[in-house]
């Protein structure tokens, strides 16, 4: 499996390949073509391509360009499609990228990197029955906290309800 974060240079053009993960492409510089099941755009910075579990892509890339790539996202259902292969970042999707690019170099913290990937959720639109699941999940630990407030809880039992 690749790294969940990885920063990469696209050359050329490549082969139509798949991958057994969802992957997420960031340009941060430069600009190139992206083809997903035949849809294909341009992207640069501020935009995204969303590629599926098993969807065939490739690349053209004609100038030198700069991508922050996210396999495998934890809340990203890889048995969920993405309903969008090419959106627009909001200005805050965008601001989180050099901080998301600056994880790569920092092994040392798996949590730290886990954390600001599940960030990503409230940020893009991963596909919404995970974000929907972990919405349930807050509502009953908020649930158990207001009805039993008078006990004491820990973190891990909250999660297991």
């Amino acid at each position: 499996m690749r790294d969940s974060i990885e920063v990469m240079s696209y050359h050329n053009t490549a082969d139509a390949h798949r991958h057994h993960h969802t992957q997420i492409v960031l340009p941060l510089s430069g600009h190139l073509v992206l083809d997903v099941e035949s849809q294909q755009q341009a992207v640069q910075f501020g935009q995204a391509c969303f590629i599926s579990t098993d969807q065939p892509h490739t690349h053209l890339a004609r100038e030198k360009n700069r991508c922050l790539i996210l396999n495998a996202l934890p809340i990203w259902d890889s048995n969920i499609a993405s309903e969008f292969n090419f959106i627009d970042l909001t200005p805050q999707a965008q601001a989180y990228l050099p901080f998301l690019s600056s994880l790569i170099h920092d092994s040392s913290n798996p949590l730290k990197t886990h954390q600001a990937l599940n960030l990503l959720g409230h940020l893009l639109p991963i596909p919404q029955e995970k974000i929907l699941k972990a919405d349930a999940r807050l509502a009953k630990a908020k649930h158990q906290l207001d009805h039993n407030f008078t006990e004491s809880w820990r973190l891990a039992e909250l999660a297991a309800e």
